[in-house]
C-alpha cells in the first residue's frame, strides 16, 4: 500500500479537484503546513493550491528544507537531491503531484523513490 494511502485515510490519487480549487486531503494538509508555518505575508491567505510559493516569496532555501523535513516526517517520502529543483515546489498542486509520483515509486523500493 503506498504510503499517501496509510498516511492520509481515504486518500484518492485520482480525486478531481472540486469548487474554489480545493483538493484532495493531501492538498489540504500540504496547504495546511505551508499556510500556518511558511507563510510570513499574512495578506496571502487563504493559500489558493495554484498559488505561486517562489514568486510569492513564500519558499526560500530555507522554507524548503523546512517543507522538504515534513513531507520526509509526514509521509514518511524521502525527496531525492535531484527532486530538490523549483518547478517541483512551486505550488501546492504541483507539490502533491510530485509526491504522488514520488510515492508511486518508493512503494515498490525500499528507502525511496526514483
Amino acid at each position: 500500500m503506498p504510503l499517501l494511502s496509510r498516511c492520509c485515510p481515504g486518500h484518492d490519487a485520482n480525486r478531481v479537484t472540486g469548487k474554489r480549487g480545493a483538493g484532495t486531503e493531501l492538498e489540504a494538509v500540504i496547504n495546511d503546513f505551508i499556510s500556518r508555518e511558511l507563510v510570513q505575508d499574512r495578506a496571502l491567505l487563504p493559500l489558493g493550491n495554484t498559488t505561486s510559493l517562489l514568486d510569492t516569496g513564500v519558499l526560500d532555501s530555507l522554507s524548503l528544507l523546512r517543507l522538504v523535513v515534513f513531507i520526509q516526517e509526514r509521509f514518511g517520502i524521502v525527496v531525492d537531491d535531484v527532486d530538490l529543483v523549483p518547478e517541483n515546489f512551486d505550488t501546492v498542486n504541483v507539490i502533491c503531484a510530485c509526491l504522488r509520483s514520488w510515492d508511486g515509486k518508493a512503494s515498490g523500493r525500499a528507502g525511496g523513490h526514483g
